[in-house]
């Protein structure tokens, strides 16, 4: 952390409250609140972005607002920490818009917050989710230079985070191509528009339950635990084969996984085995992609599927070779994608760097 005796001189360390002021979020009655357009744009953290939030809820009633001018702070549960900068809207108590006086610019002050989220979140007490109150982020000092400087750290920061953006959409691009070409591959496979053969899922594939991870939950295993949302952790056992896809059977039921080694699977995903005679790997985990497993659903509450509804569903099988075909195109769009993905890493190890150093003052002096 930088003090006094380390910042370079006309730089001030001076209390979070004293740079800003805070405004705390309110909860509008729930008669208010509307995805109609009624009222006032109202935003929750679940609105936060990559830099600015996204609603589509309105509230009739007034609340207290955030400006254009402000930097959002989430203040409640396990998004204690993550920021974005202002717009005009209402806002959640879960949220604090913090309005900067004339001595700091905005996009700093955004900055410099993005740099402290571990420490902010830590920082949370109080209720079961945690909660930053006025009192906490009161004691967080900022280390503040002139304008000027604080303008060309800005400036810094906003180049490596166009290079950043820019790899993330050749990342979503790389998708775009391979959506293209399954489609002039194999047609639209809802509609089978190209007349294959149609078989059930329960002839061309097997799924395998997942289980509790209780007993081979291990940190040094071989093997990912995976639920719906991704890697949970790593196991000394697995209990799906390489080449399969997982999709959710409670909770995140639409958004499925392709993985190519060995895995274990929680007992609230399926694991999806194809049978090579019939269909790829990559060709079911595509499928999946388009199917909308929501009408599937059994539960009213939590979305949930099950393994006989799941064996009924209906699937285009084109020829094994062509397929084959449409894996090796895979193969190379995702070797360019994880040589992206890595580029996507440096960069953001490189800001990290770049951060630490702007804010200890080594970076402008």
């Amino acid at each position: 952390m930088p003090t006094l005796d380390n910042l370079p001189k006309g730089w001030k360390l001076i209390g979070l409250q004293e740079v800003c002021d805070f405004i705390m979020g309110q909860a509008p009655p729930s008669a208010s609140y509307n995805d109609d357009g009624d009222g006032s744009l109202f935003l929750r953290v679940g609105d936060f972005g990559q830099l600015y939030p996204s609603s589509k809820h309105y509230t009739t009633q007034p609340l207290k607002f955030s400006k254009e001018g402000d930097v959002l702070l989430c203040v409640v549960g396990a998004t204690c920490g993550k920021v974005n900068l202002g717009i005009d809207a209402s806002i959640t108590r879960s949220i604090f818009a913090l309005r900067p006086k004339q001595i700091i610019h905005q996009k700093y002050l955004y900055y410099h917050l993005k740099s402290l989220y571990n420490k902010l979140n830590a920082l949370k007490s109080g209720s079961a989710q945690g909660v930053l109150n006025q009192n906490i982020l009161s004691k967080i000092k900022v280390p503040v230079p002139p304008i000027k400087t604080q303008e060309e750290i800005v400036d810094i920061f906003e180049k490596i985070e166009k290079i950043r953006q820019d790899r993330e959409l050749s990342n979503r691009e790389a998708d775009k191509i391979l959506q293209s070409i399954f489609s002039n591959m194999f047609g639209d496979p809802m509609r089978n528009d190209m007349k294959w053969e149609i078989k059930k899922w329960e002839e061309v594939l097997d799924i395998i339950n997942g289980k509790s991870q209780k007993k081979v939950i291990d940190p040094k295993g071989d093997y990912p635990i995976y639920g719906s949302g991704g890697i949970m952790g790593y196991a000394n056992d697995y209990l799906c084969p390489g080449n399969s896809v997982i999709i959710g059977r409670k909770g995140t039921i639409n958004r499925p996984i392709k993985v190519e080694g060995k895995f274990w699977n929680v007992d609230t995903a399926f694991g999806l085995v194809p049978k090579k005679e019939y269909v790829t790997c990559d060709y079911l985990f595509n499928f999946c992609k388009l199917f909308n497993f929501n009408k599937l659903n059994t539960s009213t509450t939590l979305p949930s599927l099950t393994k006989s509804n799941l064996f009924q569903i209906n699937i285009p099988i084109p020829p094994i070779k062509l397929q084959e075909e449409f894996s090796v195109l895979v193969k190379i769009v995702d070797e360019i994608r994880k040589n992206q993905e890595k580029s996507t890493e440096e960069v953001s190890d490189l800001f990290n760097v770049i951060m630490q150093k702007a804010f200890n003052g080594e970076l402008i002096k």
